[in-house]
């Protein structure tokens, strides 16, 4: 029975993407580990060496564009997860699908952190850093497919919607990632 009294079929319970409470709490934690990293980045910036990597093999004077570039990209990989989320939520499917968003943010956030701590440790960074980032990373993507296989059969993924206002945001997002990676072709 519905509150109109007249027997329906009523589906009160909510989306589990945004109402479920441990996404949010992971949500916030990822966001704070990246912000945090970032964060440290930058009070760290005096303490950092002359000479950055801008990639693991190819190093080049510090700015502060190359110090932050990573952290950033990092909180821009959040952003487009929870962008792709809101897009999840929408998609009718088994549950195991609503795992994929905190999952991936929870990634990212690690991910965030662990190279914040190998930027503030240059020179003298780990060199089981890159190891280490590989195994959350690919643990993660892992976790994610195997919570979102539904998805993959018979091209489910094709059922996906994303509004106008996501795609804006999406293609902006983008848009940073490459513009954040532009010191890779030039540096």
């Amino acid at each position: 029975m519905c509150d109109s009294g007249v027997t329906v079929m009523c589906d009160s319970t909510p989306k589990p993407h945004y109402a479920f409470q441990p996404l949010t709490i992971i949500r916030i934690v990822s966001w704070l580990l990246a912000i945090g990293a970032l964060s440290a980045v930058i009070f760290g910036y005096e303490s950092l060496p002359d000479e950055l990597p801008v990639s693991r093999w190819h190093s080049s004077n510090k700015t502060w564009l190359l110090a932050v570039r990573v952290p950033l990209i990092n909180i821009l990989s959040l952003g487009l997860i929870e962008m792709l989320g809101r897009s999840l939520s929408r998609y009718d499917g088994d549950s195991n699908e609503y795992w994929i968003t905190p999952v991936l943010l929870l990634t990212a956030g690690s991910k965030a952190v662990i190279e914040s701590v190998e930027i503030l440790t240059l020179p003298d960074s780990s060199k089981i850093v890159p190891l280490l980032l590989a195994v959350i990373v690919l643990t993660g993507i892992l976790i994610s497919l195997w919570c979102g296989k539904s998805l993959l059969r018979n091209k489910n993924w094709k059922k996906m919607t994303t509004t106008a206002g996501e795609k804006v945001v999406l293609t902006v997002l983008v848009a940073a990632f490459i513009v954040l990676n532009l010191p890779l072709l030039f540096g």
